[in-house]
């Protein structure tokens, strides 16, 4: 939301202070819509609500929310990762990887690819759904992840990781702008951690699953059974988002009125809003004048 929605304390406020505020809203941010006006505006029950009210608000967020967070990126990380592993089932000399640099190459390749499809994803996860665009991804990846199984060459691997990345890219931006929606600004690096944190966890369980499947004997090498397995369960996982993930508040299954209204008036502190999907070019100049911006620009 726009700076006339900023937060004044709630308990701070009459009753009727309250309610004038929010007749108020009614009326603002209609050049850019954000949604998040009309449940203000639309919710007739009580405006004041308890810190104990927030805490069990906000343990639900955690419980239906974090855990799709976890898992997805658990997953990216995992497929991303499936490469170092399957070179000691066979890929690297099933695909010519050994010479020169073509097995650094093929690893490398991922990040022109992620670079690549980065900006896309952000773009669409702003304009769109973010539970469709999200899903759209998810399921793209894990076909091309089982795409794998059929590659002959080294440079067919070379489009397969590219490819993959480019795919890839849009997990952490989206999931970045989901937490932004659903969180207060000092509780978001909390959970940003938690589900980067899955890195490490997967870290420690691939390499037995991998194992596991790299015992497989069938028709196919067994580098090509966990490509097919790994793409199976990320597709499959594209549908549970789609059908499970809360995306925001106001959208949010499973989640009574009063939930969604404190979840989107708590949000008011944060200066910015819940659902917007118009490109606001002030705000654009406003981040390149950023020194900040430009600090995490060139570290990253």
């Amino acid at each position: 939301m726009d700076d006339d929605l900023r937060q004044v304390p709630i308990k701070e406020k009459s009753q009727s202070e309250q309610v004038e505020y929010l007749k108020k809203t009614i009326t603002l941010d209609t050049l850019h819509g954000d949604e998040a006006v009309k449940v203000l505006a639309g919710y007739d029950g009580d405006l004041a609500w308890s810190a104990i009210e927030e805490k069990k608000l906000v343990r639900k967020i955690d419980r239906r929310l974090l855990t799709i967070l976890c898992i997805t990126y658990g997953l990216q990380y995992y497929d991303k990762a499936m490469l170092s592993q399957a070179a000691l089932f066979g890929l690297r000399t099933d695909l010519e990887l050994t010479v020169g640099i073509r097995y650094s190459l093929s690893a490398a390749i991922f990040y022109p690819g992620f670079i690549f499809g980065a900006y896309p994803a952000i773009m669409l996860a702003q304009r769109y759904p973010i539970e469709r665009v999200i899903f759209a991804i998810v399921l793209l990846w894990g076909a091309c992840l089982m795409c794998t199984a059929g590659v002959t060459s080294h440079n067919g691997l070379y489009v397969q990781r590219f490819f993959l990345g480019a795919l890839e890219a849009g997990v952490s931006p989206g999931w970045m702008l989901v937490v932004g929606g659903w969180y207060k600004k000092q509780e978001q690096a909390l959970r940003m951690g938690i589900w980067y944190s899955m890195t490490g966890y997967v870290s420690i369980v691939s390499p037995l699953i991998n194992y596991g499947l790299g015992h497989i004997h069938g028709s196919l090498s067994p580098w090509r059974y966990m490509y097919l397995v790994a793409g199976a369960i990320t597709i499959l996982w594209a549908f549970v988002i789609l059908l499970l993930m809360p995306p925001d508040p106001i959208r949010a299954k499973r989640f009574t009125e009063r939930e969604k209204y404190i979840a989107v008036a708590r949000m008011r502190e944060n200066n910015s809003g819940v659902r917007n999907t118009h490109f606001k070019i002030e705000q654009l100049w406003e981040t390149l004048r950023d020194l900040r911006f430009w600090l995490c620009f060139f570290m990253a």
